[in-house]
């Protein structure tokens, strides 16, 4: 069955994205939007 969701996980902090990207490759996360840098910057794994 198809995923009706875009994405697997949605993380906001305050932090940069190279931290959150750390945590996102530990827990395997594919599909992933990054709110970082108190929401100055938002990315997906792609960039």
């Amino acid at each position: 069955m198809a995923s009706i969701y875009i994405f697997d996980i949605i993380l906001a902090t305050g932090r940069n994205h190279t931290d959150v990207s750390s945590i996102l490759g530990k827990i395997g996360a594919e599909r992933a939007v990054m709110i970082t840098s108190n929401g100055a910057r938002v990315r997906d794994l792609q960039g």
